[in-house]
């Protein structure tokens, strides 16, 4: 296994807390849905801006890290959601109003 820890350190400076190293933050971000074990990352970095995301890839380029982006994560739910519930019925913060005809 590759020690990725310049990179980290790098990363540490850019981000600072939002860096996140620890071991159930690691293995929240390993998870999967399928047969496949949990593989935690070695970091999982919070950036804020274009800017960041920028470094965050030159960094991980000069360490020959691999870099996977988690956002796509949640478009996946969404469409999840879309197809199992085109009128949105199940959202719990969808809220009818009182003189809704849906109250009884």
């Amino acid at each position: 296994m590759k020690n990725y820890s310049d990179a980290i350190t790098a990363l540490r400076e850019l981000l600072g807390k939002r860096l996140a190293t620890s071991a159930a933050e690691l293995c929240l971000h390993g998870q999967n849905e399928t047969y496949y074990p949990n593989t935690p990352p070695d970091a999982v970095a919070y950036p804020e801006t274009t800017f960041e995301v920028s470094q965050i890839v030159t960094i991980s380029n000069k360490h020959h890290c691999l870099v996977t982006a988690y956002g796509a994560a949640e478009h996946y739910m969404k469409t999840i959601n879309m197809a199992l519930d085109p009128n949105n019925i199940l959202n719990p913060n969808n809220i009818f109003p009182a003189t809704s005809s849906r109250i009884s």
